[in-house]
C-alpha cells in the first residue's frame, strides 16, 4: 500500500520552496555590484591650480559663483556644466559674437561653449577664430619705444594672428605707424592697433603684419629688444 501526503501538505512545501528561492534571489541582488548613480544637474569643472596657456577662468571682479558652459554658442541652449570660481578650462576657438569653445575630454562639457565676457584668457595666447599659444624664444621685455612704420604705396593685410588663415583685421595701402610689441621667428610683427579692446589682454590685443624685411621700418631704442615668439595653433581635432 502506497504512502501519500495530503494535497495541503504538498502545497505548503511548494510555497516554502518558492519562498526560499525568492529570498535567495533577493540576497544575491543585495550582495551584487551596486548600480552607478546617474549624475544630477550640470557637470562641475574641477581644475584648480596654475591655469594652462589658452585656458579661461572667471574674471576676478565678478561676484557670481561660476560661469555656465552651454551646449551651443547660445545663452538659451542647454547648460552642460559650470566653471566655478578658481578653476579653469582649455579653449580652442572663439566666435564673432563672443563665445569660446571649451575642451575637456571625456566629460559632458567637452566641445561646449562659454561666454567670453565672463572669463579671462590665460596668456600668452590669442583666439580668433582659432586659439594659439605663443612660446617666447628669449626674454619677454615690455616694449614702449619701438615704432612700426609701413610705408604708403604698398598694400598690407593686417591679421588678428600671425597666420594668413586667421581673420583679417584690415587691408591698408596708405601707410601706417603703430607701436611694435612682438615678432615671430617666421617674420611677423605684432603691434598695438590703438583701438579700444575692453575684453582683450596680452597677445590677444595685438594685430599682425608679415612684410619683407626691406619694406618695414622699426624705429626706436627698444626695437632690438622686441620679444620673439613661435606660434603654435591649438589642435581642435583631438
Amino acid at each position: 500500500m502506497k504512502n501519500s501526503r495530503p494535497a495541503s501538505s504538498m502545497n505548503s512545501l511548494s510555497r516554502q520552496f518558492y519562498g526560499m528561492i525568492a529570498a535567495l534571489l533577493l540576497l544575491l541582488a543585495a550582495c551584487g555590484p551596486s548600480a552607478t548613480p546617474t549624475p544630477s544637474g550640470p557637470y562641475t569643472v574641477d581644475q584648480s591650480g596654475p591655469a594652462a596657456v589658452c585656458s579661461v577662468s572667471q574674471r576676478p571682479e565678478l561676484s557670481v559663483a561660476g560661469q555656465e558652459i552651454h551646449a551651443s554658442a547660445d545663452a538659451a541652449s542647454e547648460v552642460l556644466g559650470i566653471l566655478p570660481v578658481g578653476h579653469w578650462i582649455a579653449v580652442t576657438q572663439r566666435t564673432d559674437d563672443g563665445w569660446y569653445q571649451v575642451s575637456l575630454p571625456d566629460t559632458p562639457v567637452d566641445g561646449g561653449w562659454i561666454q567670453r565676457g565672463g572669463v579671462l584668457l590665460e596668456q600668452p595666447c590669442s583666439c580668433y577664430p582659432g586659439c594659439a599659444r605663443f612660446v617666447p624664444q628669449g626674454p619677454v621685455n615690455e616694449i614702449t619705444t619701438c615704432n612700426l612704420v609701413l610705408p604708403a604705396g604698398t598694400t598690407y593685410t593686417i591679421y588678428y594672428q600671425p597666420d594668413v588663415t586667421s581673420n583679417v583685421f584690415a587691408t591698408i595701402s596708405d601707410g601706417v605707424e603703430a607701436m611694435a610689441v612682438a615678432r615671430t621667428t617666421d617674420g611677423w610683427i605684432g603691434f598695438d592697433p590703438g583701438v579700444a579692446q575692453a575684453d582683450n589682454i596680452g597677445m590677444d590685443r595685438l594685430r599682425w603684419v608679415q612684410v619683407p624685411t626691406d619694406a618695414v621700418v622699426l624705429d626706436g631704442t627698444a626695437c632690438d629688444a622686441l620679444p620673439v615668439y613661435t606660434y603654435e595653433p591649438i589642435n581642435t581635432t583631438g
